[in-house]
């Protein structure tokens, strides 16, 4: 085998999440190797490279190049396991990311739930009593929120020009009426939330276990610091995709308590996804308001 061929095999076979420490070890352990006579050393004391001739100036170069692509370019390597070939997860983020978003273009209709769950000092957590319901298309979008077991609200967000038209009827408060947007969905959207994901998926600190979540094995990422970007507001943001699919399965973006807040920090959760679902017909379409119900904002009602 050409010593070429050999290297591409190598550095094939040393992936693995990019860790500081990680990576402190390989460069130990690529050095160990340049270092080692042409005999090889116990396999306990290096990195599992194959058959690989050392003696060659060609290999020795590429192996230099290789620590310089670690310490300057923050190379991300991770092993590949049996059925490697089948965890597109372990390839590097720009093809994986382009896959994920190319499954997101398939989607014609999406339905999720949406609740915040606060986590206490002691770890204790108290999940929201209010929650959504969020069912998507391609241009609109439509969010039912509940209180505990109980519909309060129902929300149609349609296409308006430049902006967008948001229709509610309160049923809580017995009123209707509707508001309008400037620009389009906006993070409020589930799908442009897992569009906004994908892009910080290069930065993740950590690739997640493998679970079986909502009865799909799924594999997930980890973001936090300075890989959010601009988002102050966020601590952490957790994905998890089901394997088969591309598609996300669960979403977990973390935040900081407010000043004074008491209850913990809370935790945005997306799940119960969905996909391509068989909705009604009229789901994104305005419905009428119930008999005896006022066109009125609720925050222009009279205070109960």
């Amino acid at each position: 085998m050409r010593s070429n061929d050999s290297m591409e095999s190598m550095l094939r076979k040393l992936r693995y999440p990019a860790t500081a420490g990680r990576r402190e070890q390989t460069l130990q352990n690529i050095f160990n190797v340049m270092d080692e006579p042409q005999e090889q050393a116990p396999a306990a004391s290096r990195v599992h490279i194959g058959r690989i001739t050392m003696n060659t100036r060609t290999t020795r170069l590429a192996l230099a190049a290789a620590v310089v692509l670690i310490v300057l370019g923050g190379l991300t390597f991770r092993p590949f396991g049996v059925g490697g070939k089948d965890q597109w997860w372990l390839a590097p983020p720009a093809a994986w990311g382009r896959e994920l978003s190319s499954a997101l273009d398939t989607i014609k209709a999406v339905s999720c739930r949406e609740q915040t769950v606060f986590t206490a000092a002691d770890g204790s957590q108290h999940p929201s009593s209010t929650w959504h319901l969020f069912y998507v298309s391609s241009d609109r979008y439509r969010r039912d929120i509940y209180d505990g077991q109980v519909l309060r609200e129902i929300q149609w967000y349609v296409p308006d020009g430049d902006g967008m038209i948001q229709h509610y009827i309160r049923f809580d408060l017995g009123c209707y009426g509707a508001l309008r947007h400037e620009g389009s969905f906006g993070t409020e959207d589930p799908v442009e939330r897992m569009r906004f994901a994908i892009g910080l998926l290069d930065k993740a600190d950590t690739v997640l276990d493998q679970a079986i979540l909502d009865g799909r094995n799924c594999i997930g990422f980890e973001i936090r610091g300075d890989g959010l970007g601009n988002h102050p507001d966020l601590q952490v943001l957790r994905v998890w995709y089901d394997v088969r699919t591309r598609l996300p399965v669960r979403m977990e973006r973390v935040g900081r308590p407010a000043g004074g807040h008491t209850v913990g920090t809370p935790t945005t959760v997306l799940d119960h996804f969905t996909y391509d679902s068989q909705l009604p017909a009229d789901t994104f379409l305005p419905q009428a308001p119930p008999q005896g119900f006022i066109n009125a904002h609720p925050d222009d009602l009279p205070r109960q």
